[in-house]
């Protein structure tokens, strides 16, 4: 009995056994190297808190076993992006006015903790349904290492800022993009009671400024940041009257000492009086490929002066919006706007003016505009002047009348009318058939394809609703030719509201 017997097992037992075995999964094989790798890329967008919908990858791979816990501790940098809230909302949804903020609160103070020292990619945007002192929180949390921020986006209201608690940004040195918009509701009206000040003079690694609104700015940028600047964007911005050297002091003269500056979006609707009456310099921006002006109507000359007399040779989009105001209206001319000659993307808006008059300068001014565009391939209107006439002038005319032709290389056309009788059947056929070219008659000399023609249409308007009559636009996807143009590759959208 004290002899080892051998047994061998019937085969059909073997497969049966070999699977009973504990297997280990195939990523438990991985090292840990490559674990990181993984836990890079997953943790590469910001962690998002928003109750039910809180997104917080670190925190997943740190709960999976004590191996990833240990990995994920060990690797500030999954822990240092974040976003709380929604960046949009419309006051009409409530679905987050809940208790469960709280929760988010020691998450978000979780993730701070956890980041150590690395540096920080934060968004706060805050909303009338965070408790007032959970705001309060989030924004001294992020104040107070703001030392080590590289990435800051503060977007929320006047009311929504703490009472009596200033909040000063002038320590971040690492900083590199910062965008800060406390919005307004009185548009400068009266003045206002919170502000968020930022300091420029504590920035050293700056390269992309969006403010707006409630924003107080001062200090000297310094001469580094001003050549490594790529973008700025300036809106309504307050200055102190001793700290005249910042954006909002000229943001046109301030664009004279960033030569590298390659997008920028300055309005002056509620500009202060004055900053806009001396002629604007004359900018030599090589770099600059993106340009949004917001000018009242009355900014017109200087306007007018800025785009004929600046030097921006790689300038390629544009959107010019006009917040009209028939005081002291001056007709434009454009006739010497230089810069435009390169653009490839034109953005038009002219907002109604305040006292609901028609602009009665609206087409001249614009086929003076668009005269000065000849490579344009994309045109964007959005204006409640659009009219028959304005379809008109951008219609093709017949060889021997060509020279009053614009836009010879458009490819792209949105209109944004907003009222459906002014835009006309057999106008809006005849600006399509004039402009469209088969696709046979698209080619060079070598057979290559060419762009040249219009390929995209987007129409937008408001349907007429007082009943006067029968609609003026039929659906022109079928209607001949459109029809045809459409079958040969035509892109045509309707857009009714």
């Amino acid at each position: 009995m004290g002899e080892k017997t051998n047994v061998t097992l019937p085969k059909c037992v073997e497969p049966g056994i070999e699977k009973a075995k504990p297997n280990t999964a195939p990523i438990s094989s991985l090292i840990p190297d490559i674990l990181r790798e993984i836990f890079e890329h997953g943790c590469s967008t910001p962690a998002s808190f928003l109750p039910e919908t809180t997104e917080a990858p670190a925190l997943a791979y740190s709960q999976v076993c004590r191996s990833w816990r240990s990995l994920t501790l060990a690797r500030s940098t999954l822990w240092s992006s974040m976003s709380w809230g929604l960046r949009w909302w419309r006051g009409h949804n409530t679905m987050y006015r809940n208790n469960s903020d709280k929760r988010l609160a020691v998450l978000w103070d979780l993730y701070l903790s956890r980041s150590r020292q690395a540096l920080l990619h934060v968004s706060l945007y805050l909303h009338e349904y965070d408790a007032p002192e959970l705001r309060e929180h989030l924004l001294d949390s992020v104040f107070k290492e703001q030392h080590r921020l590289h990435h800051l986006e503060v977007d929320c209201n006047e009311d929504i800022l703490p009472e009596g608690t200033p909040y000063l940004l002038s320590a971040a040195p690492r900083l590199g993009f910062l965008k800060i918009k406390v919005f307004d509701r009185y548009r400068g009206i009266m003045p206002p009671k919170k502000v968020i000040t930022v300091d420029l003079s504590g920035f050293t690694s700056l390269r992309e400024l969006d403010l707006s609104d409630n924003v107080l700015l001062r200090g000297r940028v310094p001469a580094n940041v001003l050549e490594s600047l790529r973008t700025l964007n300036y809106w309504t911005v307050h200055t102190l009257p001793q700290n005249l050297a910042t954006p909002a002091s000229n943001p046109f003269s301030f664009l004279h000492y960033a030569p590298r500056i390659r997008r920028t979006e300055i309005s002056g609707e509620f500009m202060s009086p004055g900053v806009l009456s001396a002629p604007p310099p004359r900018l030599d921006l090589c770099h600059l490929r993106e340009l949004r002006l917001g000018l009242n109507d009355r900014d017109a000359d200087f306007a007018e002066s800025l785009l004929a007399d600046s030097e921006i040779p790689a300038l390629e989009e544009m959107v010019l919006a006009f917040f009209a105001d028939t005081r002291g209206y001056q007709r434009r001319r454009w006739t010497q706007g230089k810069i435009l000659k390169t653009l490839k993307v034109l953005l038009l808006n002219w907002v109604q003016n305040h006292d609901g008059t028609q602009d009665t300068f609206f087409d001249e001014d614009l086929r003076r505009l668009l005269q000065c565009t000849p490579a344009l391939k994309s045109l964007h209107i959005a204006s409640v002047w659009i009219t028959p006439q304005t379809l008109l002038l951008l219609t093709h005319r017949s060889p021997e009348d060509a020279a009053s032709n614009v836009c010879p290389a458009l490819e792209k056309l949105v209109l944004d009318g907003h009222d459906e009788r002014n835009f006309l059947s057999q106008v809006v056929i005849d600006l399509i058939s004039s402009r469209w070219r088969p696709p046979q008659e698209k080619t060079d000399n070598e057979g290559a394809t060419s762009f040249s023609g219009l390929t995209d249409v987007h129409l937008s308007f408001f349907l007429d609703e007082s009943g006067e009559g029968q609609r003026r636009l039929a659906d022109l996807r079928t209607v001949e030719p459109v029809c045809s143009f459409i079958q040969q590759g035509l892109k045509l959208v309707f857009e009714q509201s």
